[in-house]
């Protein structure tokens, strides 16, 4: 599934999968972070906690997403699918059914590219910087065995 927008610019943000396959640009930063600690994400992830961003998809295109390219929207539960690479299996969004017109891009993914003259790391800040709202989600979820930073983040104990 293709999303248009817009080509790259100095504003925008880039990102990738896992291997480059599929490639992405965000017109617009997104203003919501949720860390996540449900257990569907920590084993599509293979991590304690999966860092996922709303956007609109007005403001998202795909590269890698045309017939034939390694962009896959795989139908991962009974209330969502998620964008794949299928060269390397990154988990690159989530599409949840009842929230038409937007995409939850995987923060990690989008960090990935590397604008002109921008690094990873100033886009990674520009990201956190830009967001309004940064919460952890799922904490009743969070394995014994990982600490949830003491941030001062708000923390949600179940996704709604």
């Amino acid at each position: 599934q293709a999303v248009g927008g817009a080509p790259a610019a100095s504003s925008n943000l880039q990102g990738s999968c896992g291997c480059g396959a599929v490639n992405l640009t965000l017109r617009r930063p997104p203003l919501e972070l949720q860390h996540c600690y449900c257990g569907m994400c920590r084993r599509l992830s293979g991590s304690p906690v999966m860092t996922w961003c709303p956007v609109a998809d007005r403001d998202l295109s795909w590269q890698g997403a045309a017939p034939g390219g390694k962009l896959a929207l795989m139908r991962t539960s009974g209330w969502a699918q998620r964008h794949v690479c299928l060269a390397c299996g990154t988990c690159m969004s989530i599409v949840y059914d009842s929230q038409p017109g937007t995409t939850w891009l995987s923060a990690a993914c989008l960090c990935a590219g590397q604008p002109r003259g921008e690094s990873r790391a100033q886009q990674g800040q520009r990201l956190v910087a830009d967001a309004r709202r940064v919460v952890h989600i799922c904490v009743r979820d969070c394995p014994d065995w990982f600490q949830i930073p003491d941030d001062g983040l708000h923390r949600i104990a179940r996704a709604s």
